[in-house]
């Protein structure tokens, strides 16, 4: 028997394995392969890196003998340690003092202009001329509004000249004017920064000239209703009288309270608050002398206090009133 027979015999045919289909591998799970030096099981890799922390995932987790040995989280030593500067800049390195701190005015989005303040020096200006000009009539304004005799008899007397009524139209413009800048100022000192509009220099400085011209239309209103109302009842000497009174004590107004308002326009933002109650105490102090003086002056003429009351609501209140509601709205 030859060498290729004796091997032929020996060998033994192997049984036919059978293909198996896609459903019975999806069906039987896969197992770890063994591991043929040790006999142990290899995990695959995607849970051998879940488990050491390989993964950014399980970076925060502690490492697989401390979960199969039930031990207690080992907290890593911090790799880092606190150093001075010159550690870390050098033993030639300086140590350099803080500058001090900067203080920067608040900011002024309506007063902080060239216009506001060139406004405001001239109405200073145009305030202490009128003094030196009219001393002699400002003297007379404060007799006229002191001296003691009946209401009647002190607003019939004649005006007191050219001089005097020439005064009374310089001192309205003049109020008017600074009617302006302190509701300028007012309106800064009463909102919040925040609040205000970011307009140009220009606009903020022309903002002052636009609150006179509110004020001028209460005016022009005032004059109007007080002439309707003398055509109609045919009292034109007693609304001229009227009219009078209230150009009397609007330049009395101006005279005592112009200085306390220029200086209030001129404090920095925050302050100034004391000039700005010593006005607010001169002009309500003016008020309640005009409207005892109206009055005395309906009372003279032997008008019904009814009728008093209705002028106070509807000439001097109503406008007021309506400008204040829109300002706030």
């Amino acid at each position: 028997m030859t060498s290729e027979q004796t091997a032929a015999d020996t060998l033994t045919a192997l049984p036919t394995r059978t293909p198996l289909s896609a459903d019975t591998l999806a069906a039987e799970p896969a197992l770890p392969a063994a591991d043929t030096t040790g006999g142990t099981l290899a995990l695959p890799a995607a849970a051998d890196s879940l488990l050491y922390g390989d993964s950014l995932f399980m970076a925060g987790f502690p490492p697989a003998d401390s979960l199969a040995m039930d031990s207690p989280t080992v907290v890593p030593e911090p790799l880092y340690r606190p150093a001075s500067a010159r550690e870390v800049f050098g033993p030639l390195s300086l140590t350099v003092a803080p500058a001090p701190k900067i203080r920067t005015e608040p900011a002024r989005p309506l007063t902080g202009n060239s216009y506001f303040e060139t406004l405001v020096l001239a109405l200073a200006a145009a305030y202490a001329l009128l003094l030196y000009r009219h001393i002699n009539d400002v003297r007379l304004l404060f007799y006229r509004v002191t001296h003691d005799r009946t209401s009647g008899e002190r607003l019939m007397e004649e005006s007191g000249g050219n001089n005097l009524v020439r005064f009374l139209k310089i001192a309205s413009i003049i109020g008017l004017l600074f009617v302006g800048i302190a509701a300028v100022k007012y309106t800064e000192t009463l909102l919040p920064v925040e609040m205000l509009p970011e307009l140009p220099a220009e606009i903020t400085g022309s903002l002052s000239l636009l609150f006179a011209g509110g004020w001028m239309a209460i005016v022009l209103f005032q004059w109007l209703l007080l002439t309707a109302a003398g055509a109609v009842t045919l009292s034109r000497h007693f609304m001229i009288q009227l009219r009078l009174l209230k150009r009397t004590y609007f330049a009395l107004a101006v005279i005592v309270a112009a200085p306390p308002v220029l200086l209030f326009a001129l404090c920095p933002p925050g302050t100034g608050r004391t000039w700005f109650y010593i006005a607010v105490a001169e002009l309500a102090i003016t008020a309640i002398l005009c409207v005892r003086e109206t009055l005395h002056l309906f009372i003279s003429k032997k008008v019904p206090i009814l009728h008093w009351f209705l002028y106070l609501c509807t000439v001097e209140i109503f406008p007021f009133s309506l400008l204040w509601l829109l300002a706030i709205r």
